[in-house]
């Protein structure tokens, strides 16, 4: 439920046994509140993991640039 809590949340009708909403019918207030907190905490990580892949990326793409060569370029245009 952790790893795919996102999921889980965004698609209900997917997954119904782990619905968030047929607990809270079914007055099981603890363990809606728990599932609740895990499904924030999975957002949490997701935003987190996502964020982090992105800066990876972007960093390396910054320096695959830094190392191309544009002396022949400055020598064409003067620069």
């Amino acid at each position: 439920m952790f790893l795919f809590g996102p999921i889980i949340f965004l698609k209900p009708h997917l997954f119904s046994r782990y619905n968030l909403f047929n607990l809270k019918t079914d007055n099981y207030f603890l363990k809606f509140k728990q599932r609740l907190i895990i499904f924030c905490l999975s957002f949490i990580i997701w935003i987190g993991y996502i964020n982090y892949s992105y800066q990876k990326s972007e960093k390396q793409r910054l320096e695959e640039i830094e190392k191309i060569d544009i002396t022949e370029w400055k020598k064409k245009y003067g620069c």
